[in-house]
């Protein structure tokens, strides 16, 4: 466990050091990290878009469904 907890130390400070994240392009660096691909931020929208036009057509299909039920 000792182990554990030295190393947990090391990579800390070796991540802070080396990693710029405090330094002053560390926002630049920051987002470089989480960057995705442009081929997976366009198919992220386009399921993204989808799920809203099935959202409303269930939304559709529900109030039609009422309105047939009630006035059955």
């Amino acid at each position: 466990m000792d182990y554990v907890r030295g190393f947990g130390r090391d990579l800390d400070q070796h991540l802070r050091l080396n990693l710029d994240l405090t330094g002053t392009s560390a926002q630049r660096q920051s987002e470089s990290y989480f960057a995705q691909p442009r081929a997976i931020v366009a198919q992220r929208e386009s399921l993204t878009a989808k799920l809203a036009r099935l959202d409303e057509a269930d939304r559709e299909l529900t109030r039609f469904e009422r309105q047939n039920w009630t006035s059955s």
